[in-house]
């Protein structure tokens, strides 16, 4: 049996690679594509991050406002802020991006009322000011008592943090969010030319019949078939692979930029360990086995070539429906429950989201894995009854 599937699969593969432009269109560009898209995405967000952080660091305060400079000059000696500017327009000023923050004070009484100004745009705006005020509330407090003859107050308490884990957890994270999508995405979507070509397409050249007439019989044709897709999308997974790992080195770089440590080749191992790998390899055979069953499945009952891609197209819903509810774990950078591994295509996610971030038990690989290939294998007979259907194979 096996030789005639092995026939079976040389001459699908000979078909799906007969133009170089297929090829360029279906591994090599998206190859490219999907790692820019990556570092993209990453660049955006770490310079918008930096400019923040430049921002946090200077104060508007108003033209003519004594108490705000008298404040601000304090803080700028303690260096709770990096520098203070007057401008006449707070609000202006936070639009314009000149400064994150800015506060004005005005004298009630024995008292002061502190009016603060952020970009609600800006997550960290309202924390920052709203820390700043009460220490210029807490100053303001300990001026007073002194100036009333009262023992003065330290306001200007230090605190020292100790933080506890892995820091790149976060990119670790998103790393395995972004790299178990894209592979999810690539390899049953990018796809969607060749695994349309397998049935429909033979069905339109008129070619299939003639393989059905030939000594391979309706198993080995449905096989041979179901294995050369899978070699195709194993090539463009591989491609995949490869291009993201130019991608996340990139963004350990940057990631260790951000933290103001040097970089070091080391910090790969942390991200991608030979195992991590292995595992990502198995995870990129284990969607292959999966989505080419189901591209085949669609391309058979499909009439026409135009019908299957139609089909094949609304495959992404099947990625993100279910993927939707590991996605908030993922990013979070939580643990996945085991009820992840057991529904194909979500299971792939958690499997390379779980190889990154060292959460994989062996339990998790044995149930994805079955799980797999057991649907492969109920699609597989269903392909081999519709190859018995006369009004499918003569498109009726």
């Amino acid at each position: 049996m096996w030789r005639k599937v092995w026939s079976v699969v040389k001459k699908e593969l000979k078909d799906l690679f007969r133009e170089k432009r297929t090829i360029f269109m279906t591994i090599i560009l998206p190859a490219i594509l999907m790692p820019a898209l990556l570092i993209g995405m990453f660049y955006f967000q770490t310079s918008t991050s930096k400019k923040e952080e430049v921002q946090a660091k200077t104060v508007a305060i108003q033209v003519g406002d004594t108490l705000a400079k008298h404040y601000a000059e304090i803080l700028k000696k303690e260096k709770i802020i990096e520098n203070y500017i007057e401008v006449d327009d707070i609000g202006k000023a936070i639009k314009d991006g000149k400064a994150l923050t800015g506060f004005k004070i005005e004298p009630k009484g024995d008292s002061i009322i502190i009016e603060t100004y952020y970009n609600v745009e800006k997550a960290s705006g309202s924390q920052k000011i709203q820390a700043i005020a009460n220490i210029i509330k807490e100053m303001y407090v300990a001026e007073y008592l002194q100036k009333h003859g009262l023992p003065p107050v330290n306001t200007l308490t230090q605190i020292k943090t100790t933080p506890i884990g892995d820091p790149l957890a976060m990119v670790k994270a998103m790393t395995g969010y972004l790299l178990g999508l894209f592979l999810v995405m690539f390899t049953t979507i990018g796809n969607t030319y060749l695994g349309a070509d397998i049935g429909a397409g033979e069905k339109e050249r008129g070619t299939l019949l003639p393989l059905l007439s030939s000594p391979a019989d309706r198993k080995s044709i449905a096989t041979g078939k179901w294995v050369a897709l899978t070699i195709t999308n194993l090539i463009s997974a591989t491609a995949l692979l490869a291009g993201e790992g130019f991608a996340i080195w990139y963004v350990i770089k940057q990631s260790a930029s951000i933290a103001q440590k040097n970089f070091d080749i080391g910090m790969i191992g942390k991200f991608i360990s030979p195992s991590t790998m292995v595992m990502l390899f198995l995870a990129a055979v284990l969607l292959a086995l999966f989505g080419a069953a189901l591209q085949l499945i669609i391309s058979m009952w499909s009439k026409t070539l135009r019908e299957a891609q139609l089909y094949l197209s609304q495959l992404g819903l099947l990625v993100f429906l279910p993927a939707m509810a590991i996605i908030p774990t993922m990013i979070s950078g939580g643990k996945l429950a085991m009820w992840a591994f057991y529904i194909p295509i979500v299971n792939t996610m958690a499997l390379v989201y779980g190889a990154v971030m060292g959460q994989l038990t062996t339990l998790n690989v044995i149930v994805a894995f079955g799980a797999n290939i057991l649907v492969a294998a109920v699609v597989i007979g269903i392909v081999v009854k519709i190859l018995d259907m006369e009004q499918v194979i003569l498109r009726t």
